[in-house]
């Protein structure tokens, strides 16, 4: 189970299922939000998104970055044997780190005696709940079982659907949603954790110099983790203090939404690493063909995400936050959409750096974004608030895009920049601003007719004239590949 060879079956069929996890995730927002929207006040919901970005700044540093760091070692081992010592090693090094550090963050919460110690249980539960299903499913995700983590997610998403709006109907406000989170996680974490025993069995016991080994990878790559967390979540922090949690959760929800521009992020983090590390080594060449084509497609879909978010944002908001507290945010769901289409960039542009292991490049880079990201969230928020805080998140990761495209081309020695992309930019700035001045002035049925055709639009120019004849052959093989997962489930 624990092998898998590079081909572009696989990849094929690793970023089908990768987008079918990430295209599940988003549904259950687009159910859930809402019903949550309805029943919940701002206020509320900004609790819960503190909650859950506490969490995300916490687990990296808890498990000093584990799971993800040795990843390079795991796609390149062939040896099972030598797989199962590498999986206790992290295991078992992770839960001791987390427990220690648990009880370390617990002592100085409870000391201080600052207000944060009334969400010190949940914040505890979510993450101990996520760093077990992580530690569960990072095999799969590195040899590329995705099928199984599509099944997996389907399962949480499903519990957490229908627990979180039972319990949210009934008036159990934030704690029901982490309550639904936290019990979904843990229970499909542990279904995974036993089909991964029957191949490596569980036990107490690590390889030292391993460990070791795997810190020095791990360990330098968390400053990348605070950087990232500083550009996506800081906000929320100050969001709070200035403007209060009701803002908070009018930013969250906007989060909530434009996301599904970032779940092409978090699909490319279920395969786009391992792949990009056997690549490097196998055949560089096949692999910068392969970036190129994955690039300049990603660009011209993500640019038209966020054209269609910005054009339709106030009918968005208007069915999905229901509450008239959430209607004025939809000002900054195009902004939003952007910065997520940029750290979408961001992970694709990542991966020759961190397999070439330029591990410094790809800190300075996060470093430089997470500096001009809080110099922006002091100087704009205090004054515009949820406006201040997109615009900020916005240029910290168009600058760190920057930076990695420029890192790639200087330390990797990997030009993947085609040229045809120049035609686009001004094409997707004149639309953007087309965008805004159009948005909230067509009636709903009128802005989905115009979606239509400027979608229809867009792929004819896609099949014509961008994708090159063996670029499409590549999307061949993905459609068959989802031509296939239907007929098998038929």
């Amino acid at each position: 189970m624990f092998q898998f060879d590079v081909n572009r079956t696989v990849i094929a069929r690793s970023a089908i299922n990768s987008l079918l996890v990430q295209l599940i995730v988003r549904m259950k927002g687009f159910i859930t939000l809402p019903i949550y929207t309805y029943f919940l006040l701002p206020e509320e919901i900004g609790v819960f998104s503190l909650v859950v970005v506490t969490t995300g700044l916490l687990q990296p540093f808890f498990s000093l970055n584990m799971v993800d760091g040795p990843g390079i070692y795991f796609s390149q081992e062939k040896s099972p044997a030598r797989i199962h010592t590498m999986y206790l090693t992290v295991v078992n090094s992770v839960l001791l780190s987390t427990l220690f550090c648990s009880a370390l963050f617990m002592g100085f919460v409870l000391w201080t005696g600052r207000p944060a110690s009334s969400y010190l249980p949940w914040i505890l539960l979510l993450l101990w709940a996520n760093t077990f299903s992580k530690l569960a499913g990072f095999l799969f995700i590195i040899y590329q079982q995705t099928g199984i983590v599509v099944r997996n997610t389907v399962q949480r998403d499903a519990g957490i659907t229908v627990i979180s709006i039972l319990l949210v109907v009934l008036g159990y406000s934030y704690q029901g949603l982490l309550f639904a989170c936290i019990v979904a996680t843990a229970v499909t974490g542990w279904f995974m954790f036993r089909v991964v025993s029957r191949e490596f069995p569980f036990s107490f016991s690590m390889d030292v110099a391993q460990a070791v080994k795997f810190l020095k990878t791990s360990l330098p790559l968390l400053p990348v983790f605070l950087f990232t967390w500083v550009i996506q979540s800081s906000d929320y922090y100050i969001l709070s203090l200035f403007h209060g949690t009701g803002v908070v959760g009018k930013y969250g929800v906007v989060y909530s939404i434009a996301s599904i521009v970032g779940s092409l992020t978090l699909a490319l983090n279920f395969f786009w690493f391992p792949v990009s590390a056997r690549m490097w080594i196998d055949d560089r060449r096949k692999y910068l063909a392969l970036f190129r084509t994955i690039f300049s497609t990603f660009i011209l879909l993500l640019l038209t995400a966020v054209l269609l978010f910005e054009f339709n944002s106030r009918w968005i908001m208007t069915l999905l936050g229901r509450k008239p507290e959430y209607q004025d945010a939809y000002v900054i769901i195009g902004t939003i959409a952007f910065a997520y289409s940029m750290q979408v960039l961001i992970t694709l542009l990542t991966a020759p750096l961190y397999s070439n292991l330029n591990v410094r490049a790809i800190f300075l880079c996060y470093l430089v974004g997470g500096v001009i990201n809080t110099i922006l969230n002091l100087l704009l928020i205090p004054g515009s608030g949820i406006v201040g805080a997109a615009i900020s998140t916005a240029v910290s990761y168009l600058a760190v895009t920057v930076l990695l495209g420029y890192g790639n081309y200087r330390m990797a020695l990997f030009p993947f920049f085609d040229r045809r992309l120049f035609a686009i930019l001004p094409l997707f700035l004149a639309g953007w601003a087309g965008s805004l001045a159009a948005r909230g002035q067509v009636s709903l049925a009128g802005s989905l007719a115009i979606d239509l055709l400027f979608l229809s639009g867009i792929a004819f120019i896609a099949v014509h004239w961008f994708l090159r004849p063996g670029e499409m052959e590549i999307l061949r093989t993905m459609a068959s590949e989802v031509q296939n997962r239907f007929r098998k489930a038929g």
